[in-house]
This record gives C-alpha cells, structure tokens and sequence, in this order.
C-alpha cells in the first residue's frame, strides 16, 4: 500500500474534522436557554411543549459524540426560537451509532 502524500493527508484530515464542525444558529436560538433537566426554575414559564434536535456522528463510535451532541442542541434551541420560546428542559438524549437525538421540553419564561 502507498503511503499518502503530504497533501493527501491534509485533505483526509480537513474532511475529517469538517464532519465535526457544529452548525451556526440564528440569533434567537443563541439566546435561548438550556437546562440540563426540568427544574423548579421553569415553574412560572408557560410551557409551549416538546422539541426535538438531532446531531449526526459521520464516523459513527469512531469519535466521541460531543460535535454531534453539540449539533443536536443547537437543533433544540432553534425548534424552541420557532416556538417563539426563550428556554427548554432536555429531558432525554438518545444515542445511535450515526447520530443523537436530544429531546425537550420548550418554555417562554421571560417574554
């Protein structure tokens, strides 16, 4: 077998850690905030109901799934902003090989 070329390790490596890279999120999605459980700190917030993000692992185990779990959240702060929500409770986080999904609870607490 040949050994790679400088070049070709370059392009395997930066192919490999764009499969990493977390999606931008909108404004309103940076602005909403995440509890880590539902709490007695979402008590006075009108619940708006359940969301949903998901985050691919495009190397499946191979990697940890922080990039992934990342993105998935990121997903989950945007369905709550469309919900016109400012916060959400993660209530489970669901592993696969190709992906996470993360699942919540979305609140407006502060409009």
């Amino acid at each position: 077998m040949p050994i790679p070329t400088p070049r070709y390790a370059a392009l395997l490596s930066l192919m490999l850690l764009s499969g990493c890279a977390t999606k931008a999120i909108s404004p309103e999605a940076a602005s909403v905030q995440v509890h880590q459980q539902v709490s007695t700190l979402l008590n006075d917030c009108k619940k708006l109901g359940p969301v949903s993000g998901y985050g691919t692992k495009p190397l499946g185990n191979a990697l940890p799934p922080t990039g992934a779990i990342n993105e998935a959240i990121g997903e989950l702060r945007e369905a709550t902003a469309a919900r016109s929500g400012d916060s959400v409770a993660i209530v489970n986080t669901e592993m696969a090989l190709t992906g996470v999904r993360v699942l919540g609870i979305a609140y407006q607490c502060f409009r």
